[in-house]
């Protein structure tokens, strides 16, 4: 299908983008249009890059909807879908009149896993959801809708002003992956004469520090690294020369400890390179000691703030990124 000639003053303009927002199957899509109707043209659909030569303006979308790219002249563009005109959209972060405010929760479900979602500027004309990154179709107003395992979700702001979600009526904390100071607990797997054994600390020497082996919570006084283990063991948490906190028994060293025991067989490092649907931008990821103890990760060539262990830590545009473990590699989730 031809589209009429375009007007030498649009063909010349650098880096022009358009983005459109639609319904289709069971979800919501975006779609972004770099220098439609040029040599350099780009078509991304939910951040994947489709087939779409110079010329080429009809596409098969999601659930086998028709999209099609139309010239309305002037400059300007429209994308139709099955025939009906799509929404513009303005990505996150290029309307600069005004501040978004955005809500974090985090929460499991027996049988999905962890799941996320993020909600900004909750009951505004500009109000946004997204589940595990994906949008979802939540106008302004909507205030309930199906998550992960078919569970509820529902929206509630409290007396203070505060936002709170409830997942099948169960009231969630927010969770800000930005601002979140916990320390992951550190996890040692040793032999001893009395078997295997497992002990997960917490807070190693601080304030609120906590003990826990096979299970059972121990009580060791705040600030002590020193406690009697299985058989009338002594174990001792220590910093070595590398740094790290090492787990002593009766002074033989039994290695640093790990964020997650399922990181004891994982890669040490992993790279990633990925496109920001709302943006259309491609951004790198570089971790290093993934899931260990002097963890560092790198976006964009630039340290970010993400403590030993922590696998979840705001990206782009206030996009949550999360590094999960599958299939014994490790993957990158936006």
């Amino acid at each position: 299908e031809t589209q009429p000639s375009l007007p030498a003053v649009h063909l010349n303009m650098a880096d022009y983008k358009v983005w459109f927002k639609f319904a289709a199957g069971s979800g919501s899509h975006l779609m972004r249009v770099k220098n439609p109707g040029t040599e350099e043209q780009e078509v991304m659909l939910d951040g994947a890059l489709l087939e779409a030569p110079p010329g080429t303006y009809t596409f098969t979308g999601p659930a086998a909807t028709l999209l099609e790219l139309q010239y309305l002249g002037e400059g300007q563009w429209t994308l139709l879908v099955d025939g009906h005109e799509a929404e513009l959209y303005t990505p996150e972060g290029t309307d600069s009149g005004r501040t978004q405010q955005i809500c974090w929760w985090r929460f499991g479900i027996t049988g999905t896993g962890t799941h996320h979602v993020r909600a900004a500027d909750i009951g505004t004309p500009h109000q946004q959801i997204w589940v595990d990154g994906a949008p979802l179709d939540a106008p302004p107003g909507t205030m309930s809708f199906t998550g992960p395992g078919a569970c509820l979700l529902e929206l509630m702001q409290r007396e203070d002003g505060q936002w709170m979600l409830l997942c099948d009526g169960y009231p969630l904390q927010q969770h800000n992956p930005g601002n979140d100071s916990g320390e992951p607990s550190l996890c040692w797997q040793f032999a001893l004469a009395t078997g295997h054994h497992l002990l997960a600390v917490r807070q190693i020497g601080k304030r609120g520090q906590q003990f826990y082996l096979d299970g059972a919570d121990l009580q060791v006084p705040e600030g002590c690294l020193e406690f009697t283990g299985p058989g009338g063991v002594l174990l001792q948490l220590a910093k070595l020369d590398d740094g790290a906190w090492h787990l002593l028994a009766e002074g033989s060293d039994m290695g640093a400890g790990l964020a997650s025991m399922e990181a004891a067989d994982a890669p040490l490092q992993a790279s990633f390179s990925f496109v920001l649907p709302a943006t259309g931008n491609t951004h790198s990821v570089q971790a290093y000691n993934v899931g260990r103890q002097g963890q560092i990760i790198y976006l964009d060539g630039t340290n970010i703030e993400a403590p030993d262990g922590c696998t979840t830590f705001t990206g782009p545009a206030g996009s949550l990124l999360e590094l999960k473990l599958q299939e014994g590699r490790w993957q990158l989730f936006v």
